[in-house]
């Protein structure tokens, strides 16, 4: 059962650092320039912005790819906005 548990995070965080690969590409197409990375062992997405050096942590514990875009335009929509004009 323990290897399976093992299998089965290893599959998640492949997968929220693939949704992270691809939002960060997104972003810096749209000229937002955030740095983004993903904490497993903590459940956390550290967003860092270029602009003024600020970092944003948004907790993606328990979530999947898609929950934890959400919770990440949830948290960071805003700063995404601004940090765009």
């Amino acid at each position: 059962m323990e290897e399976r548990l093992k299998r089965l995070k290893a599959i998640d965080t492949a997968q929220k650092q693939q949704v992270l690969i691809c939002l960060q590409q997104a972003l810096w197409v749209s000229r937002v320039y955030a740095r983004l990375r993903y904490e497993p062992d903590k459940e956390l997405v550290r967003i860092t912005w270029h602009s003024d050096r600020s970092e944003t942590v948004v907790n993606v514990g328990l979530d999947n790819g898609a929950a934890m875009l959400y919770d990440i335009f949830r948290q960071a929509g805003r700063t995404i906005i601004e940090e765009a004009e």
